[in-house]
């Protein structure tokens, strides 16, 4: 009677096993970017987020990149009041976004011709903050008038 010896050979496919080394590579790569890409700010707060629009008198800092109902700031530095300042703001972006604060509180707000006045005592140089919450998704581009100067503005609100 013959016997048989089990054998342990098994058929090896060299051909896959260096296609799913490839694609491991490719995936460690991806996520290496995407994680250099959070870390600078493309998904939020951070360098690449950080926006400036400098005019003949003043600064307006914001964030370009920011999340749906995630608190954010607009930062208005003025560097020389004489007397009164006037930010107005489109009623078109207070529908994209609800102020929850300003500091310092303005001395006068009103409504006209398709925007919010809000109106600042001020002396020398002042910093206004707006505290906003974006209530919309996408983008969304405005221009703010800070004592009959335009300040380009554009966001995008991340889901």
């Amino acid at each position: 009677m013959e016997r048989i010896k089990p054998s342990l050979q098994l058929k090896d496919d060299i051909d896959l096993h260096i296609s799913g080394w490839i694609v491991q590579r490719i995936g460690w790569v991806l996520l290496l970017l995407l994680l250099i890409a959070a870390s600078l700010g493309v998904f939020g707060t951070g360098w690449l987020s950080a926006g400036h629009v400098a005019g003949k008198n003043g600064t307006v800092s914001f964030e370009r990149i920011a999340r749906f109902e995630t608190p954010m700031k607009l930062v208005v530095q003025i560097e020389k009041a004489d007397g009164d300042i006037e930010i107005r703001i489109p009623r078109s972006y207070l529908d994209c976004m609800e102020i929850d604060k300003i500091v310092p509180e303005p001395a006068t707000q009103k409504a006209a011709g398709g925007s919010a006045i809000y109106t600042f005592d001020a002396e020398a140089e002042s910093t206004i903050t707006f505290y906003l919450m974006p209530e919309s998704t996408g983008s969304i581009h405005t221009e703010l008038t800070i004592d009959n100067t335009n300040f380009p503005i554009a966001h995008f609100i991340f889901p």
